[in-house]
């Protein structure tokens, strides 16, 4: 706010971005309504978010809506190519990332990244061959899985906590020294990405239910893996799992305890 009050001192405007608006806290954005009313000529402010219901309605009201929407799957496909992408790599990226290229990026070219997808989708498929009583193991797993993860720098889908963001000072770091255990804020941010690479799967096993072609899947490398698993689902079944998952995203953004949500989730995937 103070800075939109000087005037450039280079070029005409001045442009701010505010990502992830949506975790502006209320009196934050109360603060923000007399800029938004009323900003100098010379400014243009830009919120951006994903969550537009979470913004208060006198925000929304003070701006324009602008839509982004995705790119196609073959776009994102080439671009992730003329970045030296493998093939195979690059199409599964492409899939999985629904037109963002920042989310196929990150997967493409982050070890890390794409042995976490590989771990969680191990897990939904053994789900389906598991009952109730042996979900206490898949929902460890689960989030064992958040707890390895890292927060992705950059990426549009992930928010970095500020206590991730401390960085060892040159020459302190201790090769000897034991690995620090993970915080509450990366735990989170982790899991919050095994749940989005598990609601794929089940929105793969919904599509091939309803007859959906490999082309049309999130996960077309996990074909056949989506087809045994589906054997062990009915449809209301399917859609109580795609229910259960949304509910644990958003009770996980709202500082749900990780692993309770983790045992209670895994209880609703099992088929049985």
């Amino acid at each position: 706010i103070a800075r939109a009050a000087t005037r450039p001192t280079e070029g005409r405007r001045k442009v701010f971005l505010l990502p992830q608006a949506h975790r502006l806290s209320p009196p934050a954005m109360q603060t923000l309504l007399k800029t938004l009313e009323e900003p100098p000529d010379y400014v243009t402010l830009i919120l951006e978010t994903r969550e537009l219901t979470a913004l208060l309605p006198t925000i929304l009201s003070r701006c324009q809506t602008v839509r982004f929407r995705p790119l196609e799957t073959t776009l994102v496909e080439r671009l992730l190519r003329e970045r030296k992408i493998p093939d195979a790599k690059a199409r599964v990226a492409a899939a999985y990332a629904r037109g963002s290229v920042g989310v196929a990026l990150q997967l493409a070219t982050d070890p890390a990244a794409w042995k976490r997808r590989e771990q969680t989708l191990d897990l939904m498929a053994s789900v389906a061959t598991m009952s109730r009583p042996h979900s206490l193991r898949v929902a460890e797993d689960l989030h064992r899985i958040g707890q390895n993860a890292k927060a992705a720098k950059g990426s549009a889908a992930d928010a970095t906590e500020p206590e991730e963001e401390a960085a060892e000072a040159p020459g302190e770091s201790d090769a000897s020294a034991p690995a620090a255990p993970p915080t509450a804020g990366a735990t989170r941010l982790g899991l919050a990405e095994a749940l989005r690479v598990a609601s794929a799967w089940y929105g793969d096993l919904l599509a091939l239910s309803a007859g959906a072609e490999v082309a049309a899947f999130r996960n077309p490398d996990r074909a056949e893996a989506l087809r045994a698993a589906l054997a062990a689902y009915s449809t209301p079944g399917l859609h109580r799992a795609t229910d259960a998952l949304l509910r644990a995203e958003y009770h996980l953004g709202r500082n749900a305890n990780p692993r309770l949500l983790c045992e209670t989730l895994a209880m609703r995937l099992c088929p049985s």
